[in-house]
């Protein structure tokens, strides 16, 4: 498992659909005048921002995506012998990450 830099973004509004041939588009308006699009299928996707790709200036750190899943043999030991089952480690860790989020709001 490894912990990433992330950096928030304030969505303002935006759309997600998939089209004919099964890919998902999307186009995300986010704050000064930034937009996120991006085409995505089961084997990956492409991504652009509009007008220009922002710096990348981390707001905080935590886990993300697959990390949140994947966990190293000794960390499933460690977890076992404290008697934290893999679902109760999951909802652990989507709990840490919503923490997080609604800390940044407040």
């Amino acid at each position: 498992m490894r912990e990433h830099s992330i950096q928030d973004f304030e969505v303002s509004s935006g759309v997600i659909a998939r089209n004919e041939q099964g890919l998902i588009e999307g186009r995300l308006q986010l704050a000064d005048n930034l937009t996120f699009t991006f085409v995505m299928d089961n084997h990956g996707a492409q991504w652009y921002w509009q007008p220009s790709e922002p710096a990348f200036v981390a707001t905080r750190a935590g886990l993300f995506g697959r990390d949140v899943e994947d966990r190293s043999p000794d960390e499933l030991r460690f977890l076992a012998e404290h008697g934290v089952g893999a679902d109760d480690y999951k909802r652990l860790q989507m709990l840490d990450i919503a923490q997080d989020d609604l800390l940044a709001v407040a």
